[in-house]
């Protein structure tokens, strides 16, 4: 049996000292790790949650407009739950118009 052509010195950096071919660990890539696609159901109960912890805060906004963007797909679904919430508010007698009902 012929013994394996190994390459002495340092013409080949990738070339490991028992003759096994190695890669730099720049080269080594991590599995990309792919989401499952989403059915039109989950989107919404997702953005649901997303639109019920909604407040004043900026973090509370980034996270929802995130979201919709990431599933601008389901455009339709989206704007049906956000009319949904709206419907949902509840406003305190004290801020409400006098001359409307709520």
């Amino acid at each position: 049996m012929a013994e394996p052509l190994i390459l002495q010195g340092d013409s080949n950096p990738y070339l490991s000292t028992n003759g096994d071919w190695e890669l730099p660990e720049s080269f080594k890539l991590e599995p990309k790790i792919e989401e499952p696609a989403m059915d039109g159901f989950e989107v919404r109960v997702r953005f649901t949650d997303y639109l019920r912890n909604l407040n004043a805060s900026v973090t509370s906004a980034n996270k929802a407009a995130q979201y919709a963007l990431k599933y601008r797909d389901f455009d339709d679904d989206l704007h049906s739950c956000i009319l949904e919430q709206l419907e949902n508010v509840r406003i305190p007698i004290g801020l409400r118009d006098e001359g409307e009902l709520m």
